[in-house]
């Protein structure tokens, strides 16, 4: 929910202006007082909120979206209980799991079970992988090896990232 960030409300949530577009060079100024910078990290399922303490936090979160961790990414300012944690993420194979059960539950569970491995916990391929295989009704696991270009036996989770960017519009 955009309201909690790790157990926290939030109030006087606005979006960052002038808005922030690719990796983050510097750390937006806040005039308000008790206000911090807050993430918006959408993984598909509704964005994760993040309290963010530095710039580097920034680029750690956006690094982790340009390689496919979410499908979206936005800034906010927010006043925030004072307690809130720092950003740890990676591949989350519960939430890649639910997003192509959501995308793709008209497809073999085969056909669902080969695009989790080639995904490995990353949402954003997750959800590429799964619009394609839905789109295109894939009914076998061949077909999801042809559309990645390897092997499962050859497949990282670096690369789960190269499909990600690939595949993202």
């Amino acid at each position: 929910m955009k309201t909690e960030v790790m157990g926290s409300e939030l109030t006087n949530l606005k979006s960052i202006i002038p808005a922030i577009y690719g990796r983050p060079s510097s750390m937006p100024h806040i005039w308000e007082t008790n206000a911090k910078v807050v993430c918006g990290f959408d993984q598909d399922l509704g964005e994760k909120m993040f309290v963010v303490e530095s710039l580097q936090d920034m680029q750690e979160l956006y690094d982790k979206y340009a390689a496919g961790y979410a499908v979206n990414i936005s800034w906010y300012i927010a006043t925030i209980a004072p307690k809130a944690g720092s950003p740890k993420l990676g591949p989350d194979y519960g939430i890649a799991g639910n997003v192509i059960n959501q995308l793709a539950k008209e497809l073999p569970l085969e056909v669902k079970q080969a695009l989790a491995k080639y995904s490995m916990g990353n949402p954003g391929a997750a959800t590429v992988l799964a619009q394609q295989a839905q789109s295109l009704f894939f009914t076998t696991v061949k077909q999801v090896e042809d559309l990645v270009g390897w092997p499962l036996s050859e497949h990282t989770e670096k690369r789960a990232s190269e499909l990600w960017d690939r595949f993202k519009k």
